[in-house]
């Protein structure tokens, strides 16, 4: 199956997430989920106006049953 990851925004909002979507304010897309990191990928431009690709890794937090 794939993997999934429900996080949750500081206003208390909760979002499921998958490979694959897209997400934050540079449409950055997810590109893997583990067991305690989310990836994401956005395309930027730099201060000297060159396109580059950044990678961003969220800790995801385990909850506790």
């Amino acid at each position: 199956g794939r993997s999934l990851a429900m996080v949750e925004l500081p206003d208390g909002k909760g979002y499921l997430i998958r490979s694959g979507m897209t997400i934050g304010l540079y449409d950055g897309v997810v590109t893997s989920i583990g067991n305690e990191m989310l990836v994401v990928e956005e395309d930027i431009i730099d201060v000297f106006g060159e396109s580059k690709k950044r990678t961003i890794n969220l800790r995801l937090r385990q909850e506790k049953e």
